[in-house]
């Protein structure tokens, strides 16, 4: 790491899109107004998962794929699109040479359309109704849209947005969880801090609610867990260009940091792992836990609890803890973008919404924000955040 390149990194730029709002400000006040966007699913034939609830997206499809040129349209590449078009915006990223650029994206999983295969389905049946292999390949299968396996991977997806804003820098995709999206800035930290890049677009985008995702969250053992819609992107850079720019400067991604345990409880880390995640990101943003005045948590499980015990120890209580997956439903690949950027903006409005719907919480002054993040299989993570200056 060059010793003239800063350890935390400015955020000049950030979008969220959430089955609340479209926008990172309507967001934080419906947050602080204690509104929720969890309903009963609907959409899709949910009746195998009886009682499902989830935070499904409303906007109209013209509020979330604005245009571009986007060649395979899937519910990911128009949030993603979206949302990093609006950072790139804000922060006036057309300033920065392309090549200077880089694009470190964290994407959930992508489902086929259910009607996709419908075609190649019902030319495949027999006499008798069924299905028959042999006839899918005999020719059947050539009813399938030559570009439906694209739609399905998300390089394609990350591909078509770097090519509409002509980002041509260092580049990473990861998934599909939230332990995935710290990945994606501690990446983007690191281009930074090393100079690979002038500017890094960091983005998360939440898997679709479907009976496919309803279906991969009782495999994973979490067949309660609320799922949520929506997806987030913020344009980080360093603090000396952002200030030579005259742009302003929205808060900072001080450190990152991942640990691996998985639970002898349930799916998920273990609370030892989630205490190193986090601790590594303290000290890789040089920030006291003392200083921690707000903590985002996914508010799943007694491990997530007692890492927090063992973290603040007595002083647990003076620290503002929010839960957005109450409001917003566990957005998995896309939580730590979305979070960032809400961490951010309650960090300059001084206060976070009550977990328990009551009136928001005032925060101390010069807190900062932890977000922790987790995937199933043992992976624990955490991200901390500044405030501006």
């Amino acid at each position: 790491m060059r010793a003239d390149l800063p350890r935390r990194a400015a955020i000049v730029g950030a979008h969220v899109v959430t089955a609340l709002c479209d926008g990172l400000a309507p967001t934080l006040a419906a947050l602080l107004e204690g509104r929720s966007a969890v309903a009963p699913v609907s959409g899709f034939d949910a009746s195998g998962t009886p009682d499902a609830v989830a935070a499904q997206l409303v906007l109209p499809t013209e509020a979330v794929a604005d245009g571009g040129p986007t060649r395979v349209e899937t519910p990911h590449g128009a949030l993603l699109d979206r949302c990093a078009r609006a950072a790139h915006a804000e922060g006036r990223g057309t300033e920065i040479a392309r090549e200077a650029m880089g694009a470190y994206l964290a994407l959930g999983m992508v489902d086929s359309p259910p009607d996709a295969l419908d075609a190649a389905i019902a030319a495949s049946a027999g006499d008798d109704g069924a299905f028959e292999l042999d006839r899918f390949f005999d020719g059947a299968f050539r009813s399938i849209h030559p570009l439906w396996p694209l739609a399905m991977l998300n390089n394609v997806v990350a591909g078509q947005m770097a090519a509409d804003l002509d980002v041509r820098g260092d580049n990473l995709v990861v998934t599909s969880e939230a332990d995935a999206g710290v990945r994606a800035f501690a990446e983007a930290l690191g281009a930074l801090s090393l100079g690979a890049v002038r500017t890094a677009l960091v983005a998360g985008v939440a898997d679709h609610v479907s009976a496919a995702a309803l279906l991969r969250a009782a495999e994973r053992g979490t067949p309660s867990e609320v799922l949520g819609e929506g997806g987030g992107a913020l344009l980080l850079e360093g603090e000396s260009s952002a200030l030579a720019r005259g742009v302003a400067i929205l808060g900072f991604v001080a450190g990152a940091a991942s640990a691996f345990g998985p639970s002898e409880i349930g799916p998920g880390p273990s609370a030892q792992a989630i205490e190193r995640a986090a601790r590594g990101a303290l000290a890789d943003a040089d920030v006291a836990v003392e200083r921690v005045g707000l903590l985002f948590v996914e508010g799943t499980g007694v491990e997530e609890a007692e890492a927090r015990r063992a973290l603040f120890g007595a002083r647990w209580a003076e620290v503002a803890v929010v839960a957005p997956a109450i409001a917003l439903g566990h957005l998995r690949a896309g939580a730590p973008a979305v979070h960032a950027a809400l961490a951010a903006g309650l960090l300059r409005l001084g206060a976070a919404p009550s977990t328990a719907h009551g009136r928001p919480r005032k925060l101390r002054a010069g807190s900062v924000a932890l977000i922790l993040a987790s995937g199933s299989g043992g992976g624990a993570a955490a991200l901390v955040v500044e405030g501006p200056a």
